[in-house]
């Protein structure tokens, strides 16, 4: 029996892309959403931004959310570049809808604890420690050769940054996240109900319009 494939681009209402890859066949399904931003402001916020998204998601700690994935036999992942942030996970079709509730509450979270925060910054520390022990300058260095100031900047940020950050310029990146140039993209075996979940969640979002 033939196994039918459909590929779409359609743009939602929010003007975010949505490109999907239908795959019935597979037993799994794989979303991925991608931020793109321009690093304006303190090196390194975009990065604590993203750690912060792992640590909350409504009632939900970072035990909980952690758990959550476990039970479900799927990890979010997330990483953040130099002009752009991504979060994506492969699951189980059966667990979709949940794991992209949870995506969903993690990413619209806007209030931490202050346990929470120095918990970041203590990775993140950490992060930049083993960055500066290993020379990475080689990329560092092309990249000063290549680019303006905004994008030759740590993704880390430096051990003096985490100490002068504000609650103030970790909102601003995070707000500056929402805006109609993101992505997302989602392949395997979903169903109807699963494609128009998407569109319905990230219509929600709290997006600005990116100005030309």
């Amino acid at each position: 029996m033939a196994t039918s494939y459909e590929e779409k681009l359609e743009k939602l209402k929010n003007g975010a892309q949505l490109l999907s890859f239908s795959a019935p066949a597979l037993h799994t399904a794989a979303f991925s959403v991608v931020f793109p931003f321009v690093p304006e402001g303190r090196a390194g916020a975009y990065h604590c931004v993203e750690h912060l998204f792992f640590e909350r998601a409504g009632k939900r700690r970072a035990p909980e959310i952690n758990a959550e994935m476990t039970a479900r036999g799927s990890e979010i992942n997330g990483y953040t570049a130099k002009n752009y942030m991504c979060f994506n996970f492969v699951c189980r079709k059966e667990v979709f809808a949940e794991q992209l509730s949870l995506l969903y509450s993690m990413l619209t979270q806007k209030e931490y604890g202050e346990e929470e925060e120095q918990s970041v910054l203590d990775v993140i520390a950490n992060e930049i420690f083993e960055y500066e022990f290993y020379d990475n300058r080689t990329a560092d260095i092309l990249r000063e050769a290549w680019y303006d100031e905004r994008f030759t900047k740590s993704v880390l940020g430096t051990a003096e940054d985490l100490d002068l950050f504000t609650e103030e310029e970790i909102d601003a990146a995070r707000e500056s996240l929402f805006t109609d140039g993101m992505t997302i993209f989602l392949a395997g075996a979903f169903s109807e109900e699963d494609i128009g979940a998407v569109p319905r969640v990230k219509t929600r979002l709290n997006f600005r319009v990116l100005q030309g």
